[in-house]
Order: C-alpha cells, then structure tokens, then sequence
C-alpha cells in the first residue's frame, strides 16, 4: 500500500497524512496499538476512540473495518459503516474527523505512476488547491471573454497554461494526433499517445510519470518525466517536463481546472448559436422547451406526425418587378411592408407554437408538431392560419391579385400528414427542416387556392383531426393538380368575407356537397339545381357550375369518377 496515503482532518487536530507502506494498520487516539501492530494516532478527537478501526490492503483501495473497542460508529457515502472499501479518493467520518484514501504524494517519484482526477479524489484535489484554481479561473475567464475566435482561445488558453506551470518544458493543443498551437512557439515536441487516448476514453485528466529505468519502454518521448493530458471536446491540453514538480497532482488540477472552464466556454458559444440560428424559427416558449434539451438530439432526424402551413403573399412579385423598372424608393418601400407582413406572420405562428422551416421570398414554411410533438398540432396550425388572414386583411397593402372580382392577398395551403423531420443541408449549418409527401402537397394545395379564389385549403388527413364544433369546412370534392396522378379529397376552411373567404353557412356549403355528388354521379341537371342554393358569389360554386356547363352535352368517359382536374398550375 505504499503508494496510497490516510489523509485524516478534524477541527482540532488540524490535517494530517500517514503513507500507508504496511499491509495493515490500527487507527484510534491512543499512542499505540496493543496489539503489535503499526499505529496511526488521531489526535484533537475526543469522539475517536483509542483503539477505533483498521486499515488493510485491499485491490483497488484500502478496506476498513470498525474495531470492537471503537465506541462511535463510522459513516461512509452517508451511512452507518462497520465494514466496507474505500477506492481512491473516496472519504469517510468517524467523530469529528474525516479520512481520506489518497495518493502519497511521495509516491509520485516512484518508478511508474499514473492517476486520473475523477469523481470525488478530483473534487478533493481541487479542494487542496482551491486557491490555485480560483487564480486560474481570474485568469482565464477575462481573455475568454476577449477571444474573438477557436484560434485566439487556444492560443490564450496555452498562455494561461504556460504561466501556471513554469515547470513545463511546453504546454499544447491537440486535435486528435495533431498539434494545433504550441508554446513556446515552434518548439518541436511529441506527446504519448496512449496518454491522449486514455484522457479521452475515460473522459478526465490524465498524470504520468516515468523515471530513467521505464522511460523507453512508457513513451517515445526523451527527456520527459512528466506528462499531464485533458480532453476539451474533440481537443486535448498537454504538458510536459524534464523534472517533476513537487505537487504534480497540483499542476494537473490547474491544467484541469483551464480545460473545464474552456469546455464550458465553448459550449457556451455553440448553444449561443444555435440559439442564434434556430431562435428566428422557434417560437419563445419552444426554444424555452428545446433549451433544455441537447440541440443535437433534438436536431437528429425523426419520423414525426406533423401539420405544415405554405403562405403566399398574391401580388408582391409583380409589384416589386414594376417598382424596379420606376423607382428605388418605391421598391425600398415595397420590401419594408414585406417585412413588416413577414413578421406579423411570424407572430401569429409563435403564438401558436409554430416553427417556422423557411421564409422565401414573399412565402413562408411553416409546421406544428416537430420537433416537439403534440396531439393538437392539426387545430393550431388551422388557428394560425386565421389569424394570419384577419392580419394580411387588416393592413394597408399596395399589392393585391383579382380572381373573378376578388380581392387576394394570400393565400394558405395546410396539409397533416407523416414527415421526416430533422437537421438538412450541410454539416457545418444549423437547420431544422421537414421532407415528405406532405410538404409537397400542402405547397401545391396553395397554389390551388389562386384557382378556386378562396385564401385557404387543407388535405382530408387534416379535416378529420379538427373538430367540426370549432372550424367550418367545406368539401370542395376530389382533385387532381397538374402533374400530379393521383386525385386527392380537399377541403376550403370557410372564413368571414372581410378576410378574404367565402363566409359560407353550413347550409350553402351543404348545398355545394349536394351539388357535388350529383356532379359525381353524372346528374348535371340536379347538379345546377343545388347550386342555386350557393351564393353566386361563391368563387368554388362558380368553378364547379362551369364544370357543369362544359360537360352538359357530352357523353361521360365510361371511367368518369367527378374529379375535378387542372391542366396548369
């Protein structure tokens, strides 16, 4: 046991340490043992007793046991204790007294040694150099905050190091195997391997020494009889010297100390950025919600059920072309009322708990249920949308699109449906995006919404998810877009007329579902019949009384199935 050390403190007797060189000790407040055996004396405790344990060799630490004459129980990790082993590093209480199992600290110049600061033996190091590592945080944290890149935060960090182990013939950065920044500057230097390696395998710092006899055969290194390595990330702190210092153990707690603080530091930046990055997308309380997650968990990519919202802004393009060929203020201005209709949108999104996937132009990508699952993403997504349309309808706008006598200023194509969702694009970038059928049909639904004149249409998987006390749909009946195979059931969310819908009661918009079916059926004649019963203002009733018309004096193909198909975009 002669590498290990009791490190024993109690108010009175102060602290002390006994190198445990026998395999087995007695331990109490009287002078000797009876016994014949080695003694350690505990004095300034009334609560120890004369005879009160003993120390044995154990593998891995010391076992301890309570003697029949020690009168007060001894506590270890918080509990009642006659037996047990202590590992390096861990402590116990007896009385007023608490013992250590530690490294000699002479050991250190033995033939071979090497110790990692893990768990509570790096919590007790770091409590023996408290004021060495106070000192290193004063200095490190205000060049950290001085850095302006990963560059100068190595370089400051390596001049930390330098200045707090005068003893090292060169402290350095690593990146795996290779040498990042060096001081001093340009020296030539090779660290152990092995020694790196382990630092980031068990996740800690790592002290080795060696002495003349085992040199060749530890590292490659000549010269050095001390090296001390600690993982920051991917990167590694390494110092090295020709002499051990007289508390190794203390230097490679400061080493310690100024890779944590700069780990810290570092991720700090990075979720500052990522905060910077995603914080446009994610609405206040989300990023609340997501902050106390890993960013790159939340970022991997899942299978998730989702609702995604298109919203196009009718009329900017074509005004924007013509303020560019008349007027550089007037073109400065249409891009500010865009981005005051952007950010009206953007709120209406967040107060939903929406996240934006993407702003384009004068259109915007949105999506309930991803990355943070709910049940109600379907109704939230509906609800957002009108609001978006009683806040485009509210604003003073100089661009607008006319369909049959209506006024368009947006239009909105929403769609429930299964996605991948998840971190897209390059490695090196921050983006949360969506792919899936889905997306594809919730654009293409409003693209249709400038054909039929209504500012909002939704898929069938998002109808039946919403309830019918709550929101008004109207079946407009199966479509087939341009390009596009396979017919799909769509459904208008009937909104006031002052925001651009139809307005329609449930009475009409039963009207228009009977008119439908007759339509299905081939029965145009009681197709026209219910129609009467819509508002001629009706833009979709309108459509399907022109599809009548048109196919009135034809004969039906013998695949007729009512599908109402579109040859353009």
């Amino acid at each position: 046991m002669h590498q290990w050390a009791l490190q024993c403190e109690n108010p009175e007797g102060g602290r002390r340490e006994f190198a445990l060189e026998q395999p087995r000790y007695t331990v109490g407040r009287g002078a000797t043992g009876d016994d014949g055996v080695d003694h350690l004396c505990l004095s300034g405790d009334s609560l120890v007793s004369r005879l009160h344990f003993e120390v044995l060799s154990a593998a891995g630490g010391a076992l301890i046991r309570r003697l029949a004459s020690g009168r007060n129980p001894i506590f270890y990790q918080g509990q009642e204790s006659d037996e047990f082993t202590l590992p390096p590093g861990e402590s116990f209480v007896v009385g007023q007294t608490r013992c250590t199992l530690a490294r000699s600290e002479a050991s250190l110049a033995t033939v071979l040694n090497e110790f990692t600061l893990q768990g509570s033996g790096r919590d007790q190091a770091r409590q023996r150099s408290s004021y060495e590592c106070f000192q290193a945080l004063m200095r490190m944290l205000p060049e950290l905050r001085r850095a302006a890149d990963i560059e100068t935060v190595w370089t400051t960090s390596l001049g930390v190091l330098r200045t707090l182990l005068p003893e090292a013939s060169c402290v350095m950065v690593l990146n795996g195997e290779q040498v990042v920044e060096t001081l001093p500057a340009g020296k030539v230097a090779q660290a152990s391997k092995r020694l790196v390696a382990k630092a980031h395998q068990e996740r800690c710092t790592v002290t080795h020494c060696w002495d003349e006899s085992t040199a060749g055969e530890a590292t490659v290194l000549e010269q050095v009889s001390w090296a001390v390595a600690s993982p920051v990330e991917h990167q590694t702190f390494y110092a090295m010297g020709n002499a051990s210092p007289q508390d190794l153990e203390g230097k490679a707690v400061l080493i310690d100390v100024v890779a944590e603080t700069v780990a810290h530091y570092l991720a700090l930046q990075q979720f500052q950025r990522l905060q910077s990055q995603v914080g446009q997308f994610f609405s206040p309380v989300l990023r609340r919600l997501l902050s106390e997650q890993d960013f790159r968990e939340v970022l991997k990519p899942r299978r998730a059920e989702v609702t995604v919202l298109f919203f196009d802004l009718r009329g900017f393009s074509m005004a924007t072309e013509s303020a560019e060929q008349e007027s550089l203020d007037i073109f400065l201005q249409h891009h500010e009322i865009l981005t005051n209709v952007m950010t009206e949108i953007t709120d209406c999104i967040f107060a939903r708990e929406g996240v934006v996937i993407d702003y384009q132009g004068d259109a915007i990508l949105a999506c309930w249920g991803a990355p943070h699952p709910r049940a109600d993403h379907a109704l939230q997504a509906v609800e957002a949308a009108r609001a978006i349309l009683a806040r485009v309808y509210a604003m003073d706008l100089p661009f607008k699109a006319q369909k049959g006598g209506r006024n368009l200023r947006c239009g909105l194509g929403l769609g429930s449906g299964e996605v991948i969702a998840g971190q897209i694009g390059a490695r090196d970038q921050t983006k949360f995006g969506i792919m899936g059928k889905v997306v594809n049909h919730a654009s293409r639904l409003e693209g249709l919404t400038k054909q039929f004149g209504v500012p909002m249409l939704i898929n069938s998987e998002l109808y039946r998810q919403l309830p019918a006390d709550q929101v008004h749909c109207r079946c407009i009946g199966k479509i087939r877009p341009a390009g596009v195979r396979e017919s799909s059931e769509i459904y208008e969310v009937v909104v006031p007329v002052e925001h651009g819908g139809t307005g329609l009661s449930p009475q009409e918009s039963a009207a228009y579902s009977e008119a439908y079916a007759a339509y299905c059926e081939g029965d145009f004649r009681g197709g026209l019949q219910h129609l009467r019963q819509v508002p001629l203002e009706d833009p979709i009733g309108s459509f399907l009384m022109r599809e009548i018309l048109n196919r009135q004096d034809d004969e039906l193909p013998r695949n007729w199935d009512g599908v109402l198909e579109f040859r353009s975009k």
